[in-house]
């Protein structure tokens, strides 16, 4: 009896151990779920605001089309335009000759390239980037200009074929991430005869690292050009650079040879293949899709076997993703690889990272809102026309979406946006009192700074390339006709005497000259906490 008893006890005490497992394991996979959701929120804010940004990019590409046209009307102000809009006609041997005269100095220990350069070399490359170490700049146009010779020679879309010996791996945007171009080089080897690589654009901006990315990439094409392959992407551009934070890196990096490695590297890109087609089955492209693009092949194409392969991971911020590269095998069948670069990472709980992505996405999309705040008001007062201070939270969604035009969710993001919600209605002149707000001289006009604030990246590009000199001083005639052109063409309704006002209080010495990066600062989007809005 006593044994029976004690073995019934025991059974008894499994089944609530195994229940007790049961409800934490389900308690468990819906805690992840839930923190799987948000960070899938998150990421959706971000891919959304960055694709408006892109569209806003193609805007101002417009814009400098039309810059041109009615700029260089006039003779004297077509010759002080930067080289980007009037290229003067240069000699091959020019560049050669320029970059024999720039010396190495005794005192510099990085590397020494001798070209034609050699697998050794790649591999002295990548070890002095690793400790941190800056190429110098003869190097670099060295790299520029004999990967110009060699891309020169390819047609636009590069036809290769799938062997058993030789592997494929197809890499996506890296965005000036190292540590993950290296951590793939890790996991996968470095390019060499037997370990081919397709690189699918997108190397430069928004990392830290784009040129060490670009002149590994650029250093293996010339010891391997007919393994290692290098497709265009959007960010293979100029203005995009000067948007994302490539130029800005150069500048940086090279104070007294920017100038020409830009040049030069603008060069480059306009030689870079478009595509890489394999076995004639898989074409492997960045870009989307054209003008003249024909519609009858789109709809012969598989499409549920069209695949996107991202390689730059904690690309939004720190957790945000996990970047990847592909292996395709003489069949053609992708194998699929995962990674995250990042020990910072690694060291957090996935809610304190889950947390971190999160607040960034809504901050962003903050700063979105808060520079629009006159157009939210209009469109939420059509909603409400006895002026009660309050819509239904659908009509704040559509008036929010008729003005910000991001394709979000507004319904379920309310929450975290307005401040008060009552009875399924908001109180929408109260919804700004937790976003941030715009720091701005005290002579600006309301409609004016929301302006400044808007366009701020776009009139950040257009007077960088005013300003030839990187000086960061523009005159008041360049500032007041490239003014006047850009509200121009963007529809943009401000008086000029504001603008004249507003710039001549920025002038402070009144040399005749404005600060240009000190009149953008001071239209900063200010967050009141950095931990939530």
């Amino acid at each position: 009896m006593g044994c029976s008893h004690s073995v019934h006890n025991e059974t008894k005490k499994s089944e609530k151990a195994m229940k007790a497992a049961v409800l934490i394991q389900n308690w468990y996979r819906c805690y992840k779920a839930r923190l799987e959701l948000r960070r899938r929120q998150a990421l959706n804010i971000f891919e959304n605001i960055e694709y408006a940004d892109e569209q806003d990019q193609m805007q101002l590409a417009k814009f400098f089309a039309f810059m041109l046209e009615h700029y260089v009307k006039n003779k004297s102000s077509a010759d002080n335009l930067p080289k980007i809009f009037n290229p003067e006609p240069k000699r091959k041997s020019d560049e050669e000759t320029i970059i024999s005269l720039i010396e190495v100095p005794d005192t510099y220990y990085g590397p020494r390239l001798k070209f034609p350069l050699t697998f050794a070399d790649v591999v002295l490359l990548i070890d002095a980037f690793k400790e941190n170490q800056i190429l110098h700049a003869r190097y670099v146009l060295e790299v520029l200009l004999e990967a110009k010779k060699i891309l020169q020679q390819m047609p636009n879309i590069i036809h290769i074929s799938s062997t058993v010996s030789k592997e494929l791996t197809i890499c996506g945007d890296i965005h000036g991430k190292l540590d993950d171009l290296f951590l793939i080089f890790y996991k996968n080897g470095l390019p060499s005869g037997n370990n081919r690589y397709v690189f699918n654009g997108d190397f430069v901006d928004r990392g830290q690292n784009s040129m060490e990315v670009l002149m590994v990439l650029f250093s293996f094409l010339l010891v391997y050009p007919n393994d290692v392959y290098l497709n265009r992407g959007n960010h293979e551009d100029y203005l995009m650079n000067m948007r994302y934070g490539f130029t800005k890196e150069i500048m940086q990096k090279y104070k007294q040879h920017g100038a020409k490695i830009l040049h030069l590297l603008e060069e480059v890109y306009t030689w870079l293949p478009i595509g890489t087609l394999i076995d004639k089955k898989v074409l492997v492209i960045h870009g989307g899709i054209a003008d003249n693009t024909d519609l009858t092949v789109l709809e012969q194409m598989k499409r549920n076997r069209i695949i996107t392969v991202f390689s730059a991971s904690n690309y939004y911020e720190e957790g945000s993703n996990r970047g990847a590269y592909l292996k395709l095998s003489h069949d053609t069948t992708p194998r699929f690889f995962q990674y995250q670069s990042s020990q910072i990472t690694q060291a957090k709980t996935l809610h304190e990272r889950v947390d971190i992505v999160e607040n960034a996405a809504f901050r962003i999309l903050g700063e979105r809102m808060i520079i629009r705040k006159t157009n939210l008001i209009q469109a939420f007062r059509k909603y409400d026309p006895n002026d009660t201070g309050k819509i239904s939270l659908s009509d704040w969604a559509k008036a929010t979406e008729e003005v910000l035009e991001l394709h979000l969710p507004w319904m379920s993001l309310c929450p975290r946006l307005v401040k008060t919600i009552e009875d399924g209605y908001v109180l929408y002149n109260m919804g700004f009192k937790d976003l941030p707000v715009v720091r701005a001289p005290k002579v600006a006009k309301a409609g004016m700074v929301e302006t400044l604030v808007r366009y701020r990246s776009d009139l950040k590009i257009i007077f960088n390339i005013i300003d030839k000199d990187q000086s960061g001083l523009i005159s008041m005639d360049e500032f007041r006709a490239m003014w006047k052109l850009f509200c121009s063409h963007y529809n943009i309704d401000i008086e000029e005497s504001h603008v004249d006002q507003l710039a001549h209080s920025m002038d402070l010495n009144k040399d005749g000259s404005i600060d240009f990066n000190e009149f953008l600062t001071a239209f900063d989007v200010v967050h009141r906490a950095t931990n939530k809005l």
